[in-house]
């Protein structure tokens, strides 16, 4: 009798055990992700409320963890503290049930910059599957300790006094601007003179960890680049200006001066000259930056060329500045015929070669007409041989008469 009703206990017990196993925990996480920036000394207490129709510490284990760019600490086993933040002593965890809710608190005292990460709370079922998380960042506030403008090919603009960036008109550049420090992670503005330029740019940031496990420094370094910015002479001599701003801290910012460079723009005169004109010249304007490392003209199609301090024939050249212009000035000794034509200056600096062309145009006199083109020389010269014949005979004439007069004088007073 007494063995017939163990082996019915048994069978209770195995069915009530079954029956506790195929029980359904209810479980919610009340808690929700936070994010905080907070000043340097500042006291947080980080909340991990949840609610569930059974709960045990020891069934369920609740633990903090600390997440600084993926490496993971554990702050708490139970209500204990581990290391290295109970030597710290500003770590400490509270627990406070409230069935069906519980509450698990994580505070921190006098927080500093390396106090900066992700603190995660995760409750787990009794065979530590994870029933719920919530995760809080955390920001400690941390000035940017450098902002710099880069062109690359690198150039620092900041080594010879006046930072300055030289740029070529209208070429594609690779710019950043690269702030170090800060935290959180700052925000970047680029501008000239004023006017914003991030929507040509693209944001990236890196972190890397300083010091020690559960106490990292994260360094920042946030950038924005470009691949493809380009300036016009229109930004030259404007400032290019980067910021980099942490919430209710001061603003890191970095300036430099935009220089242009360009290919030679060459502006001619238009010139118009008569047959036998003398020193007549041809004039053309060049602004270049940088300077001008060589010119010279075409003077026909045959390809002759002249250059400064050179004379062919009947042309030589002049070169005068003025107001951040070049003249290039190329002189025709007597205007002829085949002076009524194109001529090509070609100008060359570091960034390109130009050419541009200038016509001497035919200008006409009153004496002038399209019908007697290239008699004109030949016709004065004949009237002016016309000229001195007749003076010489009317010379000739007077010395005559006189010779007659002469005569008849002497006779009668003979």
């Amino acid at each position: 009798m007494m063995e017939r009703l163990h082996i019915q206990a048994l069978w209770t017990s195995l069915i009530v055990t079954c029956f506790m196993s195929q029980l359904v925990w209810t479980f919610e996480m009340i808690s929700t992700d936070q994010q905080y920036i907070l000043d340097v000394g500042s006291q947080l207490t980080l909340s991990c409320e949840f609610q569930t129709d059974q709960f045990s510490l020891f069934d369920n284990p609740v633990q903090w963890k600390k997440v600084q760019h993926g490496e993971v600490s554990e702050i708490n086993i139970l209500g204990n503290i581990k290391e290295p933040f109970e030597s710290d002593g500003r770590f400490s965890v509270t627990y406070r049930p409230s069935p069906p809710e519980h509450t698990l608190s994580l505070t921190i005292l006098d927080m500093r910059p390396e106090d900066s990460a992700n603190y995660t709370c995760e409750v787990r079922a009794p065979k530590s599957a994870p029933l719920g998380t919530v995760q809080h960042t955390v920001f400690v506030k941390d000035p940017v300790t450098s902002v710099r403008i880069v062109m690359d090919p690198i150039a620092d603009p900041y080594e010879n006094g006046t930072p300055s960036l030289t740029f070529i008109e209208n070429e594609p550049t690779h710019l950043r601007c690269v702030a170090h420090g800060g935290s959180p992670p700052p925000e970047l503005e680029l501008s000239i003179d004023g006017r914003n330029y991030n929507g040509q740019f693209h944001f990236d940031t890196e972190a890397n960890l300083l010091g020690s496990v559960g106490f990292r420094q994260i360094g920042i370094v946030t950038t924005i680049s470009s691949n493809d910015f380009q300036v016009g002479l229109e930004e030259d001599g404007k400032t290019l200006t980067c910021i980099a701003k942490v919430p209710t801290l001061p603003k890191s910012i970095s300036s430099a001066l935009i220089v242009v460079n360009h290919a030679p723009r060459i502006e001619c005169q238009k010139l118009s000259a008569k047959l036998g004109d003398r020193n007549v010249h041809l004039t053309c304007d060049v602004t270049a930056r940088p300077d001008l490392t060589s010119w010279y003209w075409v003077l026909n199609d045959g390809g002759m060329t002249l250059s400064e301090g050179e004379v062919i024939d009947e042309y030589w050249t002049v070169v005068t500045k003025s107001n951040g212009l070049v003249h290039l000035k190329l002189y025709i000794r007597e205007i002829i015929l085949d002076s009524f034509r194109p001529y090509e200056l070609h100008a060359e600096n570091s960034v390109a070669a130009v050419s541009a062309t200038v016509t001497l145009e035919r200008e006409y006199g009153d004496h002038d007409s399209r019908a007697n083109i290239g008699d004109e020389p030949k016709l004065e010269k004949h009237a002016s041989e016309r000229n001195v014949q007749n003076s010489c005979s009317r010379v000739s004439f007077g010395v005559t008469t006189g010779i007659i007069v002469l005569g008849m004088f002497s006779a009668l007073s003979a």
